[in-house]
């Protein structure tokens, strides 16, 4: 069995991809099979919902200046089917709630496959481990980004 514990950050940049749902499909596929393992630290639940609806937001405003900007090159440089080009974007402009809508359905399976997973809760050990850890400089914990909250998988995986 394979087993697996992926970063929130993994998780986020998984969710935001537009082939997110052939790696969302595949992961679910092998749990059902009884051939992966996920390990959820429950860090991992609490930084994916708190960090969801800014990722979202990014990706909508996102797609909105592409649109923008497609626009705006056309304007600037559109030839003699710059009419027709500029109909053809606003016809797609309307599926930009289509782009939101799988967004959510890939935040949604995700978070679905993480609340089915092994949620890891530290222990008082864990914990101390990562004080010693940071104590020792020893990666992760060396850093000051995020340091404690790496640390700490660190140990929930070992």
């Amino acid at each position: 069995m394979l087993r697996l514990l992926l970063d929130t950050s993994t998780w986020l940049d998984l969710a935001k991809r537009r082939d997110g749902q052939r790696w969302i499909v595949a992961l679910r596929v092998y749990w059902y099979q009884k051939k992966l393992d996920l390990l959820v630290p429950a860090v991992v639940i609490d930084e994916f919902e708190r960090n969801r609806p800014r990722i979202e937001a990014s990706m909508t405003a996102s797609v909105s200046e592409r649109f923008r900007l497609i626009k705006r090159d056309l304007d600037e440089y559109g030839g003699e089917d710059q009419q027709h080009a500029l109909e053809v974007l606003d016809g797609l402009a309307y599926q930009v709630p289509l782009i939101g809508a799988m967004t959510t359905r890939n935040f949604d399976e995700i978070m679905d496959l993480l609340r089915k997973g092994q949620i890891l809760e530290p222990t008082d050990q864990d914990r101390s481990r990562v004080v010693q850890r940071g104590l020792d400089k020893q990666a992760p914990f060396h850093r000051s980004r995020n340091s404690v909250a790496d640390a700490l998988m660190l140990e929930l995986y070992a």
